[in-house]
C-alpha cells in the first residue's frame, strides 16, 4: 500500500509541470499580469523589469554584467541593446512582457515621475541612442516591431507597446522608427517593417511627425504611418481615423500608474470637424464640454494647453504646436536643458527577418 502510494506521488509530482503547462489562455495572462505587479514595483527610473516569460535580452557592447533572465531581474535601460519578446504560448504556458520606467525628456529635478513603457507579445525592440550620447537619455529613441491580430483569446490584446506619462508634468517627447513623438497621455504602438506603425491614443492626446508632416493623435483616434523595410517612414503620416474598439480587448491597463478609461472611437461627424481644424489651422482643444476636443487646461501646452495650432515646419528639437504670440514665452511645465528628440534616425537597424511583426503580423487592425 505505501508503495501505491509513493508511486502515486511520484506520478503527480512529474505531471505538474505538464499540468502547468496546460492552462488555458485566460489562466496564463492572469498569471503573467500578476507576475508584473509584484515583480516589477521596485522598478526605478531608466530600469527594465522581466516581467513575465518568454524574451531574449541583448547587452550593449562592453556590458559585461547583465541578468535578465528571470521575473523580476532589473537592469539599467542603458545597457540594454535590444529585447526579443514572443507572443502567448498556451502549450508552454508563456507571453513575454517587460516594464520599463523611462526618463524621456522629464527634468532631473523629477525622479518620481517616470514615463512607463509596457511591452506585451510579439515584440522587438532595440535602442537607437548611442551609449555615451548626452543629447538623449535611455531608449528615447528606438526601433519597434510588433505582432498585429495576434490575439488568442479575449483576456489577451495583441501584441504591442503601451506607453504613458505622469499626470501634470506636461508634454513628453521620444522618437520611435524615425517618428517624433509628443505625448500627455496613454499610448498604443504597433508597428510591421515594409507595412505601417499605427499609433493610438487611448486618453489624453499626442502629436507624431514624419517627412515635414505633423498630424495630431487625439483620444479614440489612431493615425498610421507607412514604413519601409528598414523601419523608417517612408511617407507623411496618414489623417486621423477613428480605431476599433474590438482591436483594444484584454489591454492590460491595470498596471499602469493611474486609472483610466480607454475613450470611445470618434463618430463620422467628430471626425470630419477634426479634419477641419487641421485644414483650417484652428486649436485642436475646447473648453465647451458639449464638444469632443479636449480641455484645454488638461493638455500640455505643446498639445493644447493654450490653444495651440500644429506646425509642420517645426525643427526636429522644437514644438510641434505653436503658441499664440502673446503667450509664446511660457515655459512648458516639462521643460528642461534635455533636449524632447534628437534629429530623426537615419541609420536602420539590422534586417532580421525573423524578428516581431514579420509576414504574419500584417494586415489591417482595425
Amino acid at each position: 500500500m505505501k508503495r501505491q502510494l509513493w508511486l502515486l506521488g511520484w506520478l503527480l509530482l512529474c505531471m505538474a509541470p505538464a499540468l502547468a503547462q496546460s492552462m488555458d489562455c485566460p489562466d496564463i495572462v492572469q498569471q503573467a499580469l500578476r507576475a508584473v505587479e509584484t515583480g516589477c514595483a521596485a522598478a526605478a527610473r531608466n530600469q527594465a523589469c522581466f516581467g513575465n516569460v518568454r524574451l531574449e535580452a541583448t547587452a550593449q557592447p562592453g556590458v559585461t554584467e547583465f541578468r535578465f533572465e528571470q521575473t523580476g531581474d532589473l537592469v539599467n535601460v542603458a545597457s540594454v541593446q535590444s529585447m526579443r519578446l514572443y507572443p502567448l504560448d498556451e502549450s508552454a504556458g508563456t507571453w513575454g512582457i517587460v516594464l520599463m520606467r523611462l526618463q524621456a525628456n522629464l527634468p532631473d529635478t523629477m525622479p518620481g515621475q517616470n514615463v512607463t513603457f509596457l511591452l506585451f507579445g510579439d515584440v522587438e525592440i532595440s535602442s537607437n541612442v548611442p551609449a555615451d550620447s548626452t543629447e538623449q537619455t535611455p531608449m528615447q529613441a528606438f526601433y519597434l516591431t510588433t505582432g498585429l491580430g495576434d490575439t488568442q483569446c479575449a483576456e489577451a490584446p495583441q501584441s504591442g507597446l503601451m506607453v504613458q506619462t505622469p499626470q501634470g508634468v506636461g508634454e513628453i517627447a521620444f522618437n520611435v522608427n524615425g517618428v517624433d513623438v509628443s505625448m500627455g497621455s496613454t499610448l498604443l504602438f504597433q508597428a510591421q517593417r515594409g507595412k505601417q506603425m499605427r499609433v493610438r491614443t487611448l486618453e489624453g492626446a499626442a502629436a507624431v511627425r514624419a517627412n515635414g508632416v505633423v498630424r495630431p493623435v487625439l483620444a479614440g483616434t489612431q493615425v498610421d504611418i507607412p514604413l519601409d523595410d528598414d523601419l523608417l517612414p517612408e511617407d507623411e503620416p496618414e489623417m486621423p481615423e477613428a480605431y476599433n474598439l474590438d482591436t483594444l480587448t484584454g489591454l492590460p491597463l491595470e498596471l499602469f500608474d493611474y486609472e483610466f478609461e480607454i475613450m470611445p472611437p470618434l463618430d463620422d461627424d467628430q471626425l470630419e470637424a477634426l479634419w477641419e481644424a487641421i485644414d483650417e489651422g484652428e486649436p485642436l482643444c475646447d473648453d465647451d464640454p458639449e464638444t469632443f476636443f479636449p480641455s484645454c487646461d488638461e493638455l500640455p501646452l505643446d498639445l493644447g494647453g493654450l490653444p495651440c495650432t500644429l506646425d509642420p515646419a517645426a525643427e526636429p528639437n522644437s514644438p510641434l504646436c505653436i503658441l499664440p504670440d502673446d503667450t509664446s514665452e511660457t515655459p512648458d511645465a516639462s521643460s528642461d536643458d534635455t533636449p524632447p528628440s534628437d534629429t530623426p534616425p537615419t541609420d536602420a537597424p539590422p534586417d532580421d527577418s525573423g524578428g516581431a511583426g514579420g509576414d504574419d503580423g500584417g494586415g489591417e487592425g482595425g
